[in-house]
């Protein structure tokens, strides 16, 4: 014997957080401690890779002036812009990946931090 569900429309739902001012307050109240949550994680989470990376990550290479009289030297001029477009790119790959990971550990911190009392004073009342 299965039980179907039965969907409540959005519109009601809505209705009825802004009808009930306590479950209206719990609402705002959880959106914005979820908001602040969240950027206190993202910034503490992305400084403190940045301190790490500092260390970790080299410094910009250096690119060789052109010197079209050598053979030798050619080659280094184009093997020092290979390096630094590769350094480029893979800086723009790290900022693009911690950014995401910083991110979404904060939410999910912030998350799982700030739902846990609503859900356990939801369970108490009902």
């Amino acid at each position: 014997m299965s039980v179907k569900a039965r969907w409540i429309p959005l519109t009601t739902s809505i209705k009825l957080i802004f009808t009930r001012k306590c479950l209206f307050f719990w609402s705002a109240l959880l959106f914005f401690t979820t908001i602040g949550l969240t950027w206190l994680g993202y910034t503490l989470s992305v400084d403190f890779i940045d301190q790490f990376a500092r260390a970790v990550m080299p410094a910009e290479p250096q690119i060789k002036p052109w010197e079209a009289s050598q053979y030798i030297a050619w080659l280094g001029a184009v093997w020092g812009w290979i390096k630094h477009s590769a350094w480029v790119i893979g800086g723009g790959l790290y900022l693009l990946f911690t950014r995401i990971a910083a991110f979404f550990m904060a939410f999910l911190a912030a998350y799982t931090k700030d739902s846990m009392p609503i859900k356990r004073w939801a369970m108490m009342r009902h």
